[in-house]
């Protein structure tokens, strides 16, 4: 436990670290968060004024499609890199007497607690804004957080998951089934843009509609349905299971760099990264474009040389 809590304290301080020790302290961390609680509160207040208007099947469509796009952003996370490493983590900590377990309890750990960090104050003014809004006290909106947490904590988990079945199952199409259900996560969304949509997702056993049928007993003061009690237990149970199967399987070997800049940060060098590729891409398309020297006054010749730069070079 002493390494693990080590590691998430090192990721933590190297996320956060920076916002606090600049110029100002801790009051650029302050003004970087304060900005989304508007956003926050409005889309709250929106959601919880449709909901309120909506029937119940509406109404658990209408929850579950933020939740379902989480549940997006996770799978699409998982094809990517999955687990947040920074380059010094490869020298010190994963060349160290550290079990693959303990990193990913410290990756995911952190994880959580940098997205509640940085938008956990926004999610927690939206849930309020969307109790006040269904006329429940205010007090209400801390089971609602709760279940954000425990869907998001759910989700992090299924990337985790995916990112150990491809790195160990390297010719296994993992790649493949998560793409398959990253497009089954978004057909909520599909169906609740358009109400003739063949399927009907608020009564499929799916973890976003389970956890929306929660939410919306929260919304309305209800008890909680027993059967989406247990589907999020199954689910929840489910995924946790196989995580503590699957995580103490070596994956070092097929972990990258991902985490360069702390919180409100750009770095650079992954910008240049970005940029060296779009111009390699971009390349083999640019010599159709000719510049002209000898057409048009000073100011288009220099006008047409910077663009042309830009097209070329980035």
């Amino acid at each position: 436990m002493g390494r693990t809590l080590t590691l998430f304290a090192y990721k933590l301080q190297f996320f956060f670290g920076p916002a606090f020790r600049g110029r100002f302290g801790p009051l650029a961390y302050l003004a970087l968060i304060l900005i989304f609680l508007p956003s926050g509160f409005g889309f709250g207040a929106g959601l919880g004024t449709t909901v309120k208007a909506a029937d119940p099947t509406t109404a658990i469509g209408i929850l579950a499609a933020p939740l379902a796009g989480l549940l997006a952003v996770g799978l699409l996370y998982s094809l990517g890199a999955g687990v947040t490493a920074h380059a010094s983590e490869f020298d010190f900590f994963l060349t160290a007497d550290v079990r693959p377990r303990q990193y990913l309890v410290a990756d995911l750990l952190f994880q959580l607690i940098s997205l509640l960090g940085a938008g956990g104050l926004a999610a927690g003014v939206a849930a309020v804004a969307m109790t006040v809004t269904m006329g429940q006290p205010v007090y209400a909106a801390a089971p609602l957080f709760g279940l954000l947490v425990v869907y998001e904590f759910f989700v992090l988990m299924t990337a985790q998951v995916l990112v150990i079945l491809r790195v160990r199952y390297p010719k296994a199409p993992v790649r493949l089934v998560t793409i398959a259900l990253l497009i089954l996560s978004l057909l909520p969304s599909a169906g609740l843009a358009d109400p003739a949509f063949p399927v009907r997702f608020a009564g499929l056993p799916i973890p976003a509609t389970a956890f929306a049928s929660l939410g919306l007993a929260v919304l309305r003061g209800a008890a909680w349905p027993l059967v989406d009690v247990l589907l999020a237990i199954v689910w929840g149970g489910g995924i946790a299971l196989a995580w503590y199967v699957l995580s103490d399987t070596y994956i070092v070997h097929g972990l990258r760099p991902t985490m360069s800049a702390g919180f409100g940060q750009v770095d650079m060098g992954s910008r240049m990264e970005i940029q060296r590729h779009l111009t390699a891409r971009l390349g083999g398309v640019t010599t159709r474009v000719r510049f002209r020297p000898e057409q048009g006054g000073d100011t288009s010749l220099m006008t047409r040389l910077h663009l042309v730069r830009i097209w070329r070079d980035g």
